[in-house]
């Protein structure tokens, strides 16, 4: 998935003005690469600690800045720390939403096995 996100965002991309425009839609999209990347990292572990959230926020949080120093270089990309920003707070809301989700599930899988028996 790295190297996918990589790839696309390095890939040069239409700027057709005659179709149809989202503000800041770019940003919508980093939020929602870095919100799933870092659910599914934080998937793979049965029991989510606050060292795993830690880490893996920051490898998001770094990923994202490599993207962008990478798109520095690229002619037809730029740097934008409000790229960056949507990263990170993708990452974040991802493992808070994992987090979440599984507190959730847990609590109610345990109501659910008390009201059965």
């Amino acid at each position: 998935m790295l190297i996918g996100c990589t790839i696309k965002v390095d890939l040069p991309h239409d700027e057709d003005p005659t179709k149809f425009h989202i503000p800041h839609a770019d940003k919508i999209v980093h939020f929602g690469i870095f919100f799933i990347l870092s659910a599914l990292i934080g998937f793979e572990k049965k029991i989510l600690k606050t060292s795993d959230k830690i880490k893996i926020i920051l490898i998001g949080t770094v990923y994202g800045i490599l993207i962008e120093i990478i798109q520095y270089f690229i002619p037809w990309r730029g740097f934008d720390y409000f790229d960056m920003l949507a990263d990170s707070i993708g990452a974040i809301c991802g493992v808070m939403t994992l987090a979440a989700g599984r507190s959730l599930l847990k609590k109610g899988t345990g109501k659910l096995l008390r009201d059965i028996n």
